[in-house]
């Protein structure tokens, strides 16, 4: 039977990291008896040692994935950000085994090959945090998060047919969110050509919420024809949405906690409002989990 990538996938899910390392360890002098190919081997095994906390082997397998592929700045985009995994998956055996330089190094390649995946400027903030070096620490963490919120957005398809989510409380109690969607809404509109950008007050954002034909869209099109210009109005659905998006993604959660840990190791007190977001919705995500 040929061995293919899902098989592996399946076994990573079951946490066979054994099995996995058994099965395609042969395979690293036989690679014609699999479709995967030779780098994506090493890269498998490699994995498989990490989780199993076995670091050293770990390194070795996949250094060997990193050196098995060849020129990797010229390939497509598509497989510029698959070797991108390689690079962060090494990048951290490195961090966790201590070997900051290298670490970093690996870590450098991997954003260079896919800048848009927070997770990998948030390894990097780690390992730089680890080396004492705060203030590129922070300033990782909070490309991290806004790159996080701009990949939301990006998805977002603007339709009265969009999911709408309703207002929770427990937004109020957690506020970071608000200004990272705002970023976030920035880029929307200098990436769509508006020229300035609002939020309806109080009453018209009740409005829209109560009117079927509004309430689901993220943001509506404003056009000024005195001052010539198109105005980008943010929707309650964009911040509920987000909202709704990040109070269930571990991910988030571990972004603003690793932005507070830093912050706090430069005794700045803005920490306080990070950790405890990142507690709160900790939390908030586990008793959900535990409900469903």
């Amino acid at each position: 039977m040929t061995i293919n990538v899902k098989d592996i996938e399946k076994l990573f899910s079951q946490k066979k990291f054994d099995d996995i390392s058994n099965i395609l360890l042969p395979l690293v002098n036989h690679p014609e008896k699999t479709n995967i190919p030779l780098w994506n081997i090493f890269y498998l095994i490699g994995q498989s040692y990490r989780f199993k906390e076995d670091l050293h082997n770990a390194v070795v397998y996949l250094g060997k994935s990193v050196d098995e592929l060849e020129d990797p700045l010229k390939q497509t985009i598509d497989i510029k950000k698959e070797y991108a995994g390689v690079y962060k998956a090494l990048g951290i055996a490195h961090q966790l085994l201590g070997n900051y330089d290298e670490s970093i190094k690996a870590l450098s390649t991997s954003i260079d090959l896919d800048d848009k995946s927070p997770s990998h400027w948030n390894s990097l903030a780690i390992t730089q945090r680890l080396m004492n070096q705060y203030d590129k620490s922070e300033k990782n963490n909070e490309s991290a998060l806004k790159i996080y919120f701009r990949n939301i957005v990006d998805k977002f398809n603007n339709s009265k047919n969009s999911t709408y989510y309703p207002f929770e409380n427990l937004s109020n109690k957690v506020q970071l969110h608000v200004k990272y969607s705002m970023d976030a809404a920035m880029y929307l509109a200098v990436k769509n050509g508006f020229d300035t950008i609002a939020m309806p007050n109080g009453k018209l954002a009740e409005k829209f919420t109560n009117d079927k034909e509004t309430r689901s869209l993220y943001w509506s099109e404003q056009i000024s024809k005195e001052k010539n210009q198109k105005d980008f109005l943010i929707m309650p659905n964009y911040f509920n949405t987000i909202f709704k998006i990040i109070s269930n993604d571990v991910l988030y959660i571990t972004l603003i906690g690793n932005k507070g840990t830093v912050l706090m190791l430069q005794d700045k007190k803005e920490h306080e409002k990070y950790l405890y977001e990142s507690n709160l919705l900790k939390s908030y995500y586990e008793k959900s989990i535990k409900k469903n």
